[in-house]
This record gives structure tokens, C-alpha cells and sequence, in this order.
């Protein structure tokens, strides 16, 4: 069976829900978020997918808003470097303030969308420059409304979710949850479902029995009969896994996945996902598919939005399938679930890849000295070997895969500047993160205003600034050395000489070079206690002063003689 991984609510133009297909040769606005609820006002994204067969550039391009009735473009995000949106991919942009999206962005700023704006993807200046897609909502009623205003002001845990793309946004949205991705989001492959062939005419050689009746329409609670109904056969999906236990928080992360078992394409639009037992009543809350089309041999992962039912993590749960018309299509019985364990039918055919956790963001450094260079610095603090090939190191504008990289126990390897292309800033906040290759953040550390020459040491579970960079070593906390005053008679015994010490400093420091370093310190630098002497240059000083005070005195006194004669 072909697996391929989609999310409820991701759209995609080889399934149109139209009979004829849309071709799409361009950028287009696919997912948009405009608030956080209450408090997280700035919780702020808008994904850009490219449904084409290329990669294209977004360079000289730029994400522009204009109020509800506005007639001037305000920048979000615009582009003078080169930024590579893959083939089938995916490009995010968040708001700065939204920290916990889940995902890394491909791009922040500090611009904010509304209620009642419209946003457009443009090519050139500011309000002259040509759309390429844009989208409207609530009653926005500006230039970047395509059609129809979509209208609905998604609310809390809602995204505008671009469903098709016939240059109408009322038609072309729809409200789903949110799943925001970025450029290391794998893109779907899935190919387009192809039209069942005609059937072939056999004569029978026995008669057909006449079908039995359709049974009557069922109701929903409250009267009437469900609309659009969809009849699936019991077995033709198939709940093959789920994830109960997300790490860090359950809600609104926790996912079931569907199996399409058979050669057709299903829509599972107004089908129910809910827990209880087999023989119970639906709960009041159980999630409502949207639309949702699933091709034949395919797999879907459907995240629960926060609000509707809770997986359990420990003791025995029964997951629940129903058609549109209530009736069961299948359930799925698990007992207890670790943090981030995968429960399912099929885990031993297809084991979810897992990585170590024991990889850390060890030393940053923003801003070097004259000669020096920018560098990030991880630590493995296992005792096994690590292999960091795909892992991602990023910071709040710029992402560099490693390449296959072997890091030794509680060995150590830094990456500079040249290598990365990544950026520190030295003012203002800046967040440097690691990502596994299942776009999972490992670390995260953040800092602000960095100090000239001064490294982001971790010691233990907390980070100090230190005057000693210790590139591929174990961290050293050193603050500026201080000049202690002793006696004269202790002092001609422990005299350091300066430039010696001076010449041992600048040897103890490693060295940087360019490229990717591994190494493992063996050994750490010893203190120093500079001491110096009392001078005697100031007795001679203190003589000279008085001699001239006494010349000038015996000058006075024998001028005064002369002219007493």
C-alpha cells in the first residue's frame, strides 16, 4: 500500500473538488492566521505553497496587507535574497512574538495581519508591483480580494486554508485548523486519482438478484436528515495509527491516521472521529471532518483541533470512525501511550524514525573579535556516536542543513559564519535553534545584545557570556582579569612578567579556522594572578619639585638684595 503523509485541512491541487482540474502555475497563498486568541494577538502566519513542478525564487518579491478598506500597501516580509520555495513545497512566514508555532519559520518580522485585511504575494514595489496571489476576508473590501471577499474572521485555533484556486476567495477557502509548514516540510507526491474505467458488459450467466432496499435516511439529534451524505463501506478506511501522547502539550497536537484500503478516491467530508466505547453514544465532542478527499492506497493525518475529544495517555482507548449518516465504519484500541510514542497497526512494517535527544546548542558566538569569526558550537552529551546528517541548525531568519556529520561522544563540533551563511545578530533578541530531520526542535536558546568579543556559554542547564571563546571545548566562564595589589617584598617573588602573560593567553585561546570542527577538550586553562611592584619613579619626582621650589626661592632672595642696594 502507498502511504503518503497529509494533514486534515492541507490542501492540494490534485484533488480538486471540482470535476475538471485546475492548473496552477504559480505561487499561491495556501494557509492564513491572524490571531492566537486573547493575548496572542501577534500568533501570526501565512504559508505560501508552490503546486508546480519547479522550484521558484522569491527573490524580488514581497508579502504586502492592506487594511479593510485600504488603497496603500504595508510591508510584511519582502525579499532581496535569494529564498528557494521547492517543487510542491511550502514557505512560512510568522510574526516574530509567535514562539510556540510548533515549527520553525522560514522567515519573521514584527508586522501583524487582522480581522477584515487582505493580504497579496507581489512581484516588484509596493502598490504597483504585479499580483501574484492575494486573499481578502471578514469585510475586507480592498484591491487584493479576488472574486468574492471570504466571509469569515478566522477565530481562535482557525486558519483560512485554501482549498482550490479559481481566482474566488469565498470559493476557494475554507476555515480548517491550523498546520503551518515551512520549506523542510516533505512535499506530497500523491498522485492524482485517475477515473474508474468504464465497466466491461459480460452477460451473466445466472440471474442478478435484485439489490435490497436502501435503508431509510437517518437524522441528525434534533430532526431533519444529514445533508450531502457520504456512504462508506465499513473496512474501506481504516484507523491504522495515532499519536495520544504528543511531546510538551496534548492539545490541539494530537493526531489520528486514516487508511483508504481500497482503489477508489473516498471524500470523508462530515465524517466523525470521537472516543468512547463500541457500544456508546457519539460525544458531544467528537470532530466533524471538512472536506477532506482521500485517493486510493492513501493515508491522512487528522489533528484534533483543541476543544473537541482528548485522547487518553494511560489505560485502555477506543478511537471511533462514523460515516456522515452515524454509522461506524471502524474503531482502534490501544492501552496506555508513552510522550511521543506512535500507536498503530503498522509500526512494524514502517518504524517511526526517532533521534537523539542528547544534542545541544552549546556555545554561540555573535560578535567576534577583529580577526575572529561567528560560530555555532554543539555538544553530544550521550555515550554514542551521533551521525547529525539532515539535522538543521537555524536562527530567526536563516536555516543551514548539516551535512552527514559524525559528532563523538560528549565530543563537540562548531560551525562558522562562511559555512552557514547564518547571520548573528549582535542586537536586539536573537534565537538560534536545532532541528532534527522530523522537524522536531531539540534546543532553542535565546539571547539579546551581545557583548564585543564575548561568547553564549552553556554551563550546565543555564548560559553565561564569557571573554574566552572555547570552540570545540568544553566552556570556560572567564570574566576580565584584574590587577591585584600586593607588598613590594611579596611582589619581587611572585612578579609575573605581562607580555609573557600576555603570549600565554594567546596561546591558550584555540584556534578558528574555517569549515565545520570537531573536537574534545582534554584539559582546562589554570587562572592567572597578575601582582605588580611599587614603582620608585615617583620619589625621583617628588625630589625634582622640591629642588625647583628651592632655586626659585634663592633666585627671589638675591633679586631682592640688588634692589635693596
Amino acid at each position: 500500500m502507498k502511504k503518503i503523509i497529509l494533514l486534515i485541512g492541507a490542501f492540494t491541487f490534485l484533488f480538486p473538488r471540482t470535476a475538471s482540474a485546475v492548473t496552477v502555475d504559480h505561487l499561491v497563498i495556501s494557509q492564513v492566521q491572524t490571531t492566537g486568541g486573547a493575548g496572542k494577538t501577534t500568533n501570526d502566519f501565512i504559508e505560501i505553497h508552490n503546486p508546480t513542478g519547479s522550484d521558484i525564487d522569491l527573490m524580488g518579491m514581497r508579502l504586502v496587507k492592506r487594511t479593510e478598506t485600504g488603497t496603500s500597501d504595508t510591508s510584511i516580509k519582502s525579499w532581496t535574497e535569494s529564498a528557494i520555495v521547492p517543487a510542491g513545497g511550502y514557505y512560512l512566514w510568522a510574526n516574530a512574538d509567535f514562539v510556540d508555532i510548533g515549527i520553525v519559520p522560514d522567515a519573521t518580522t514584527s508586522a501583524s495581519i487582522a480581522d477584515n485585511n487582505g493580504i497579496a504575494l507581489r512581484l516588484g514595489s509596493n502598490d504597483t508591483g504585479t499580483i501574484v496571489d492575494s486573499v481578502g476576508w471578514g469585510s475586507a473590501s480592498n484591491a487584493f480580494v479576488e472574486g468574492s471577499v471570504f466571509p469569515i474572521n478566522p477565530a481562535m485555533g482557525e486558519v483560512l486554508i485554501r482549498n482550490e484556486d479559481t481566482d474566488n476567495n469565498a470559493a476557494d477557502f475554507i476555515i480548517s485548523t491550523p498546520n503551518p509548514r515551512n520549506t523542510l516540510t516533505v512535499p506530497s507526491t500523491t498522485p492524482p486519482p485517475q477515473p474508474l474505467p468504464p465497466p466491461v458488459e459480460e452477460p451473466d450467466p445466472e440471474p442478478t438478484p435484485l439489490p435490497s432496499p436502501p435503508p431509510p435516511t437517518p437524522t441528525q439529534s434534533g430532526g431533519g436528515p444529514v445533508a450531502s451524505p457520504v456512504i462508506i463501506v465499513p473496512g474501506a478506511i481504516k484507523i491504522t495509527q495515532a499519536l495520544p501522547n504528543p511531546k510538551g502539550s496534548d492539545s490541539g497536537y494530537e493526531w489520528v491516521e486514516l487508511t483508504n484500503t481500497t482503489n477508489q478516491t473516498i471524500d470523508l467530508m462530515n465524517s466523525i472521529l470521537d472516543d468512547g466505547e463500541i457500544d456508546t453514544e457519539i460525544g458531544k465532542n467528537h470532530y466533524k471532518l471538512p472536506a477532506q478527499i482521500l485517493a486510493a492506497q492513501v493515508s491522512v493525518q487528522i489533528l484534533i483541533p483543541t476543544g473537541k475529544f482528548a485522547l487518553n495517555n494511560s489505560g485502555e482507548e477506543t478511537i471511533r470512525l462514523f460515516d456522515s449518516n452515524r454509522i461506524m465504519i471502524d474503531s482502534f484500541n490501544y492501552t496506555d501511550a508513552s510522550e511521543g510514542q506512535v500507536v498503530g497497526l503498522n509500526l512494524e512494517e514502517e518504524p517511526v524514525e526517532t533521534y537523539s535527544e542528547d544534542i545541544r546548542i552549546s556555545e554561540i558566538y555573535p560578535s567576534p573579535a577583529k580577526g575572529e569569526e561567528e560560530f555555532i558550537e554543539l555538544h553530544n552529551d550521550s555515550d554514542a556516536e551521533v551521525v547529525l546528517k539532515d539535522w538543521v541548525i537555524a536562527d530567526s531568519s536563516r536555516k543551514y542543513k548539516l551535512p552527514e556529520l559524525l559528532i563523538l561522544p560528549h565530543g563537540y563540533i562548531f560551525i562558522l559564519k562562511s559555512e552557514s551563511k547564518i547571520a548573528l545578530n549582535n542586537y536586539g533578541e536573537e534565537k538560534v535553534s536545532l532541528i532534527n530531520p522530523n522537524g522536531e526542535i531539540v534546543d532553542l536558546v535565546k539571547y539579546e545584545d551581545a557583548p564585543k568579543a564575548q561568547s553564549y556559554s552553556r554551563t550546565d542547564d543555564e548560559f553565561e557570556w564569557s571573554i574566552m571563546a572555547t570552540p570545540g571545548q568544553d566552556n570556560q566562564i572567564a570574566e576580565k582579569v584584574e590587577i591585584v595589589e600586593v607588598e613590594e617584598e611579596a611582589a619581587e617573588e611572585e612578579y609575573l612578567d605581562i607580555p609573557a602573560i600576555e603570549e600565554e593567553i594567546t596561546e591558550s585561546q584555540p584556534e578558528i579556522s574555517s569549515g565545520i570542527v570537531a573536537a574534545v577538550q582534554e584539559s582546562n586553562p589554570t587562572p592567572l594572578v597578575i601582582t605588580k611592584q611599587n614603582p620608585i619613579w615617583p620619589w625621583f619626582a617628588v625630589g625634582f619639585v622640591l629642588g625647583a621650589i628651592i632655586c626659585y626661592i634663592l633666585i627671589r632672595l638675591m633679586n631682592r638684595k640688588e634692589l635693596l642696594k
